[in-house]
């Protein structure tokens, strides 16, 4: 907590604490069995416990669905920020709060290599548009 507690201070800014990844190397420590439950679980319910002020939210991407909702029903009001969407419906039903609010989702690949060419800007552009739409679809909207 010493770590987080400064951030706290600034009432409007906030903080994302790394809680699980999608890579394969944060298997080593993120799936780490603590009293029967993977270390990121320990982790999200730590962040849980910090966020007195509203000001936290938990790292955790969104190719692992289920973990992801195994995290949102640990820490139903937290916001997380999701890089790596992989199945964009499993990942905003699995994630989304009770609003159908909560996550702030990442897509930068998608977008990045929309096109290599002059039309760069504008295949970005419908990309991102497409993966809001889909988003919102995902969300009921």
């Amino acid at each position: 907590f010493d770590s987080v507690e400064p951030y706290l201070e600034y009432p409007d800014k906030g903080a994302f604490i790394l809680c699980r990844t999608s890579n394969k190397g944060g298997d080593d420590f993120q799936m780490l069995n603590c009293g029967g439950r993977p270390l990121y679980h320990v982790v999200a319910e730590k962040v849980e416990q910090w966020n007195t002020t509203g000001q936290l939210g938990l790292v955790i991407g969104g190719t692992y669905p289920k973990e992801l909702a195994s995290v949102r029903a640990l820490t139903p009001e937290l916001n997380f920020l999701v890089p790596g969407i992989g199945d964009i419906n499993a990942c905003v039903q699995s994630g989304m709060n009770a609003q159908k609010t909560g996550m702030v989702i990442n897509s930068s690949r998608a977008v990045l290599y929309a096109s290599s060419g002059e039309d760069f800007k504008e295949k970005a552009r419908e990309v991102a548009m497409q993966t809001r739409d889909a988003i919102n679809a995902a969300r009921g909207l």
